[in-house]
């Protein structure tokens, strides 16, 4: 209790004060107190919400069927650390080596076996044809050898038509097909 007094009044006052757990009081503060046993509860229904949503996601790899394959102690399953680091899939590169592309290497092969196509002369186009003739006259030799418009024997020409866009419309492609095509 809080007295104030002065000359002509006192005035009194109460008011609540304690340190301890409850520092403000359910009626001291208002309509939505929580209690210490509504607080347990909610923490236990999010944690029970937080666990389903885990097991609602990891359902598909808790349920998993193991397969024979999985049963089976197979030579590619032991070591699989040197697959990993020594797989041909790998985009690995040894410091200070070249890099030879897949394609250089078939182009390659080609030319030593002697079967290198000339791409240029099946679509009937030029050595020094820019991107643009190279699609016009693709799609102009489409449309005469597709298979649907042609019965005989227009689907050999047709892929090779489609191999010849393939090499020379792709500027990689085409700079490794070139280096190949004029030691032809």
């Amino acid at each position: 209790m809080v007295v104030a007094e002065s000359s002509d009044s006192s005035l009194s006052a109460k008011f609540f004060y304690d340190s301890g757990a409850q520092v403000n009081p359910p009626s001291a503060v208002s309509d939505y107190y929580i209690s210490p046993e509504d607080l347990y509860l909610t923490f236990a229904i999010a944690i029970i919400i937080i666990a389903g949503v885990f097991v609602y996601l990891a359902r598909h790899i808790i349920l998993r069927k193991k397969t024979s394959y999985d049963y089976a102690k197979l030579d590619s399953k032991k070591n699989r650390d040197y697959e990993k680091y020594h797989s041909e899939w790998s985009e690995e590169e040894v410091f200070g080596s070249r890099k030879i592309s897949t394609d250089a290497k078939e182009f390659r092969e080609m030319y030593n076996e002697n079967s290198l196509p000339n791409y240029y002369l099946i679509l009937e186009l030029t050595n020094d044809s820019s991107e643009s003739e190279i699609k016009s006259q693709y799609r102009k030799l489409a449309k005469q050898y597709h298979p649907d418009r042609n019965k005989d024997s227009s689907e050999e020409k047709m892929a090779q038509i489609n191999k010849a866009y393939e090499v020379l419309s792709d500027k990689k492609l085409k700079a490794e097909y070139d280096k190949f095509c004029k030691l032809l």
